[in-house]
């Protein structure tokens, strides 16, 4: 017979019809009849922990890995700081990667390729319309004159911290490490993805430090370290690559090939790949620098195996987000500066839901 409609669990609109059903053959006695109240939502209903109605204002990006329905919402692609106040409430994916390093320059032999900056993911990065988050966007290192007396006399900067400052936390991505200088005995190689190491300090190299960054729960980070320089016999040099957002940098080869570039990380949510390390410099015979690495790291530079320096070439400064510099090549015997190290590329903040 047919019911009205009626609450069912939870308070959820129901209707439906009652009927009768025999729940054992007819017998004797007589059969035992029973009702069962079948009822079927009334509205289209989506569940949720504090009510049946979802609010109009909530996007819930799809999960990661599923991205039919993410659009891209805002994009910080240049150093500097902003804010940014969304027009609804929910969670977003959020991409946020540090300034690149430069890559050194080198006084004589081959120097290393700058690291990429940091990344850091978040795939459900809670945000309230109306709110205001503060976002910085770092920029990428360039070489810089160290202080008098000091040697090297030209330094790989670092590249500078990206950031997304909201009530659920910040979200830091390191500026990624400079290329090792020639002549530099302890160069300071760290960051977001390190340095990588010249080829006159053998085996130093930089380490990446995003991955021990402490961020909002649910997010992931991506650092490596750069590659160690290296000499072989017949004169050349090679300095090492440095660290990618998605691979190590490589290390200068024995045959005097330049370290490459560690490889740049890849989001899934666009395919796009970001923070690729730069390469490693080479002096020596013939020309082999290391490449930069995917994303956009810069190439490193050749010079002379021997004698003045007029031919040797800076490193290719880094053209995609958050990418090392390539560093320099210069010759072997020359006690002037050679090629000098390339710039890295700034960071990017980058906002899907």
């Amino acid at each position: 017979m047919p019911i009205p409609p009626g609450p069912g669990l939870s308070g959820i609109p129901m209707s439906g019809i009652v009927k009768q059903f025999n729940l054992f053959p007819p017998t004797t006695s007589g059969p035992y009849p029973f009702n069962v109240d079948l009822r079927v939502p009334s509205t289209n209903y989506s569940p949720t922990s504090a009510s049946p109605t979802i609010p109009t204002n909530t996007k819930t990006p799809a999960p990661l890995g599923s991205f039919g329905s993410l659009t891209a919402i805002v994009s910080f692609a240049s150093p500097g700081p902003f804010t940014w106040t969304p027009g609804f409430t929910g969670n977003i994916q959020i991409l946020v990667v540090g300034g690149g390093g430069a890559g050194g320059t080198a006084f004589a032999l081959a120097a290393g390729g700058g690291g990429a900056g940091g990344v850091a993911v978040n795939p459900a990065y809670p945000v309230v319309a109306g709110t205001t988050y503060n976002v910085s966007v770092g920029a990428g290192g360039t070489i810089v004159p160290a202080a008098p007396g000091s040697t090297p006399q030209i330094v790989a900067g670092a590249g500078v911290s990206s950031t997304f400052v909201g009530p659920a936390g910040t979200i830091t991505a390191l500026g990624g490490g400079g290329g090792g200088e020639t002549n530099d005995a302890a160069p300071d190689l760290a960051g977001g993805s390190g340095g990588g190491g010249p080829n006159d300090a053998i085996y130093v190299v930089g380490p990446g430090t995003q991955p021990a960054q402490t961020n909002p729960s649910g997010t992931l980070n991506y650092g490596n370290a750069g590659g160690y320089g290296q000499l072989a016999p017949g004169r050349r040099f090679a300095g090492g690559g440095g660290g990618g957002g998605g691979g190590l940098g490589g290390p200068g080869l024995g045959l005097g090939v330049g370290g490459p570039g560690g490889t740049g990380y890849t989001w899934p949510v666009n395919a796009v790949v970001y923070a690729g390390g730069g390469g490693g410099g080479y002096s020596g015979p013939g020309t082999a620098p290391g490449p930069g690495g995917s994303g956009g790291g810069g190439a490193g530079g050749t010079g002379p195996s021997a004698g003045p320096v007029p031919s040797a070439t800076t490193g290719s400064s880094a053209t995609g987000y958050g990418s090392g510099g390539g560093g320099g090549g210069g010759g072997s015997d020359s006690p002037v500066i050679g090629g000098a190290g390339g710039a890295g590329s700034g960071g990017i903040v980058l906002i899907y839901a």
